[in-house]
């Protein structure tokens, strides 16, 4: 028998991934269960990780020997920094 290959969007692959977190259970039972390869939900989760570890925006620079700069992590902490420039 022909195996297929089942082709998952960015976005399942992020609805698994939180799936297999919420239950607790380890990769492998998790994949197995739902017939997972598992090698391909070990990628994904790299690369989700990699994705959404943070995003940095930085604001026109202005002439001035201050600075501030803000960092918005996924899970919704701010880390906001100011100093002055030497």
């Amino acid at each position: 028998m022909k195996k297929t290959r089942t082709r998952r969007s960015a976005r399942m692959w992020q609805e698994l991934i939180s799936e297999q977190s919420r239950s607790g259970e380890t990769n492998e039972s998790f994949c197995a269960k739902r017939k997972i390869p598992l090698r391909s939900f070990e990628a994904a989760r790299r690369k989700e990780i990699a994705r959404s570890f943070f995003e940095v925006r930085t604001a026109a620079e202005v002439p001035s020997r201050t600075w501030e700069s803000e960092v918005e992590f996924p899970n919704g902490v701010i880390l906001r920094m100011s100093g002055t420039r030497c």
